[in-house]
């Protein structure tokens, strides 16, 4: 976390806003605002840094979602969502599911717990997120769902 202090008003912005767009992800874009340029994003298959690259990451699975899964089965829900404004982050526990739209029309689901790091603007400058299941049984579900033998 970097040194200084943090902008509270803007972190309990980012909050709401964070709250407000999780559970809407696979239907909307989100409020860019509150992210900073240089946001780095980490979970147990992906890192990637920058705006541009976390941008189309949110986009593509927004559109796999679109196109891959049952009209309205895609689901995100946060089970949790807190500020520490002493360590400078938000934490949530979310669940997610979808369900295919072809193949064996399997659901596929995936819970964990993502940290927002904030900078001292109260942006978000590195979100990284930890799954409740390991990258293998996550595949293993994804394939199952999708297979089409």
């Amino acid at each position: 976390s970097e040194r200084g202090q943090l902008d509270e008003a803007q972190a309990l912005k980012t909050l709401a806003v964070l709250e407000k767009d999780l559970v809407e992800q696979y239907n909307r874009d989100l409020n860019w605002s509150v992210y900073e340029k240089d946001i780095s994003f980490d979970d147990p298959m992906t890192k990637l840094q920058g705006a541009l690259n976390y941008r189309g990451m949110i986009f593509t699975i927004r559109l796999f979602s679109t196109n891959f899964c049952l009209p309205r089965s895609s689901r995100f829900s946060l089970e949790e969502i807190e500020l520490d404004t002493q360590n400078k982050w938000i934490r949530t526990k979310w669940r997610t599911e979808v369900t295919a739209r072809w193949g064996n029309k399997g659901t596929v689901v995936l819970s964990g717990t993502d940290w927002f790091h904030l900078s001292n603007r109260g942006l978000v400058q590195r979100h990284e997120s930890k799954w409740d299941q390991s990258p293998e049984e996550f595949k293993q579900d994804f394939s199952n769902a999708f297979s089409i033998f």
